[in-house]
């Protein structure tokens, strides 16, 4: 297991192929940031993709949960039949015309929001809702399209 460290803007950074880490004292607590690549094809590429960071009281204990994963036999995967039906539906979905139309339409979209002024083009995103009820969340949707002052115009 060979473990390359190198210096980055003032923090060490702990490389083993697509896996990095970084060890950062919090005041006065330590943390661990183990994270690994979105660009797996560029090697000098530092940029953390998913990470998970933790304290050092459970260091251990997540070495140990490795280890012990490692030694054991792997479950199979047993497949959710409600989701293997939903999957073959959405595929015949979206191989009918009316579907592509629909996604491509569904980005076009006007927004104004007058607490908000930006300047800002090419690649932004958009307020889209998401969930039903109590659950209903707000997230955005990355899209091409310019801001300008208030309004939002994407595509």
């Amino acid at each position: 297991m060979a473990v390359e460290i190198k210096e980055k803007d003032g923090s060490t950074l702990y490389k083993s192929k697509n896996m990095i880490g970084y060890k950062t004292s919090y005041n006065g607590e330590i943390g661990y940031t183990i994270g690994n690549k979105w660009n797996t094809e560029n090697a000098e590429d530092d940029d953390i993709g998913l990470c998970y960071d933790f304290k050092e009281e459970n260091c251990q204990d997540l070495i140990d949960i490795i280890l012990k994963m490692k030694e054991s036999k792997a479950d199979d995967y047993i497949p959710d039949p409600e989701y293997e039906i939903f999957k073959k539906k959405r595929e015949a979905e979206e191989k009918t015309l009316w579907w592509k139309i629909k996604d491509k339409l569904t980005d076009i979209s006007i927004n104004i929001t007058p607490f908000y002024w930006k300047l800002h083009g090419l690649f932004i995103s958009r307020p889209i809702g998401s969930g039903k009820g109590a659950k209903k969340e707000l997230v955005f949707k990355a899209c091409h399209g310019f801001c300008f002052g208030p309004v939002t115009i994407t595509w």
